[in-house]
């Protein structure tokens, strides 16, 4: 405040504040969350990632003398655990851990360990990457590159960003996804937590239909617009790609009606919402194309 006074003082009474920011105390921070911190580093490192992915993607099509525009939707998978024989992998990497130096043993020691497992035989090949792969993993991340679980979930840190993802990556619509639901190999075979599996694609992946949100409230700048509703759509993934598209910003209410009957009239100043019947919030929207 001592450096821009005006402006300061704007965006205190913004927050609500009633006294002047000249009375406030200097702010005592809070404990440091650890977590969160790591939790905005995964989201930063995930959409340098997704990016990088969806340029090679043009590339690709360039390179193949194809139209290079850009892919319309995403999909990201996460996993919360891994496959069965990379978390027993990952068993006997604890036990042959040497937490004083941070290694493991030669790879001679550790194949030797695995090879004694009857149910790593068939995925004896996928193994030993899969050991380098911890191997690299531990000079960053230390003893936790061993951990079964990933610190916080994934899939809730991800579509808590959802709307920034989706604007950020040029998408006009990005879903997360447990890997539980994907149908290619390749992605349940690479999806492990800590790693999620991004799918960019030109076309929706799921049925849609284009319907027109209408705003009947007077002096209030947001009119018609048309909105895609998804299958399997929840009434507040709807209210966030509505605000997503139309701006709003998020102190600002949103909630979303439904006609009782194909009549249409003209709202009244104070009835808006009559013949009309709310949309709750544990609302979901169901879509068949064709």
């Amino acid at each position: 405040s001592p450096i821009c006074p005006h402006v300061t003082e704007h965006i205190w009474t913004l927050l609500g504040k009633k006294e002047s920011i000249m009375h406030a105390r200097w702010p005592v921070p809070d404990k440091v969350d650890e977590l969160l911190l790591r939790e905005t580093d995964y989201l930063d490192d995930m959409s340098h990632d997704f990016r990088v992915r969806i340029k090679k993607m043009i590339e690709l099509k360039e390179k193949k003398g194809l139209s290079s525009t850009r892919p319309e939707y995403g999909i990201i998978y996460v996993a919360d655990e891994f496959p069965k024989w990379q978390a027993l992998v990952l068993t006997i990497l604890t036990g042959l851990y040497n937490g004083h130096t941070n290694e493991l043993p030669d790879n001679a020691v550790i194949l030797q360990a695995v090879r004694q497992e009857p149910e790593l035989k068939t995925v004896m090949k996928k193994v030993m990457p899969f050991v380098q792969t911890v191997k690299t993993n531990l000079s960053v991340k230390g003893s936790e590159a061993l951990n079964l679980k990933f610190p916080f979930d994934e899939k809730v840190a991800l579509e808590r960003s959802l709307n920034y993802l989706t604007r950020s990556l040029e998408l006009s619509e990005l879903w997360v996804e447990s890997v539980s639901v994907a149908t290619e190999t390749k992605i349940k075979d690479e999806c492990t937590p800590g790693k999620p599996m991004s799918v960019f694609k030109y076309e929706p992946p799921k049925p849609v239909a284009i319907v027109t949100a209408v705003n009947p409230q007077r002096c209030v700048p947001y009119f018609t617009v048309h909105i895609p509703v998804y299958d399997e759509d929840t009434t507040i993934k709807l209210i966030d790609r509505i605000r997503r598209i139309t701006q709003i910003p998020g102190n600002t209410g949103v909630t979303v009606w439904y006609y009782l009957n194909d009549a249409r009239s003209i709202p009244i100043t104070g009835e808006e919402t009559k013949g009309l019947k709310l949309i709750p919030l544990s609302g979901l929207f169901q879509v068949q194309n064709g």
